[in-house]
């Protein structure tokens, strides 16, 4: 919904969504007049494309644009175009980093995108190594040092679960996690397991010597408790966070 700052002249633009969706990001336009809205499945429901929304600010009206696997979506300083950034498949699949400009017209309340390139560009994104589904969670955490220590950064993000992948991009994490020169861990010990919505989650306190020039971490830097999360006994564990406490 919309308001004023001191909460009067409500008006709800999109009373409901389906039972499996959220609202992942919204955006004012330009000019005020509207909201960009993408809605995406909760993690622990069957993936699906996003659904990018246009909604009328006034409560007049809403259309939705397109339907299609995002991986963000930007409005031009005029208003009169977007910017989307598509991912190649359903999530766990690597953002294929193609940008695709779709213009804005009273007529046009439905966009259609290209299909991906059948081959890939010489400048494409290489295919995610994502951890193999038998290794241990102990394996994971040391296949993300090592190959944080080797500087090999999409290795190193492909050992995090969808949905940080989805919050951080290669490009934001490689730029985050280029400062630090070595990691070695030097002990692991297993904290607790747990189920939550169908998920298996497994909490480890990691110790780990790192070398960095000077302070890169935007947010706070890797805590020594670290969260892997198996969303199902085919996939493989993956890092969901890294906290300063349990």
């Amino acid at each position: 919904m919309v308001a004023d700052r001191d909460g009067g002249n409500r008006v709800v633009l999109l009373p409901s969504l389906e039972e499996s969706e959220y609202i992942a990001s919204l955006a004012w336009s330009p000019d005020s007049r509207m909201l960009l809205v993408a809605t995406d499945a909760y993690s622990h429901q069957t993936p699906r494309p996003t659904r990018l929304l246009l909604l009328d600010a006034d409560g007049s009206g809403q259309r939705q644009l397109l339907e299609a696997y995002l991986h963000d979506a930007s409005w031009s300083s005029d208003g009169r175009t977007l910017a989307l950034s598509r991912r190649g498949g359903p999530q766990g699949d690597l953002a294929s980093h193609n940008i695709w400009l779709s213009t804005l017209t009273d007529r046009a309340t439905v966009a259609e995108l290209p299909p991906p390139t059948p081959e890939p560009l010489p400048t494409a994104t290489p295919l995610l190594p994502l951890p193999g589904a038998d290794l241990s969670p102990e394996q994971v955490i040391r296949r993300f040092w090592e190959a944080i220590d080797a500087g090999d950064h999409l290795t190193a993000w492909a050992c995090l679960a969808t949905q940080r992948r989805a919050r951080q991009g290669l490009a934001y994490f490689t730029a985050e996690w280029q400062c630090v020169h070595s990691a070695q861990v030097v002990d692991m010990r297993s904290m607790y397991t747990e189920m939550e919505a169908g998920a298996e989650r497994q909490m480890f306190q990691v110790k780990v010597d790192l070398e960095m020039a000077g302070d890169c971490f935007s947010g706070l830097p890797p805590g020594p408790f670290t969260l892997l999360v198996r969303e199902a006994a085919d996939r493989p564990w993956l890092i969901d966070s890294f906290n300063t406490g349990p």
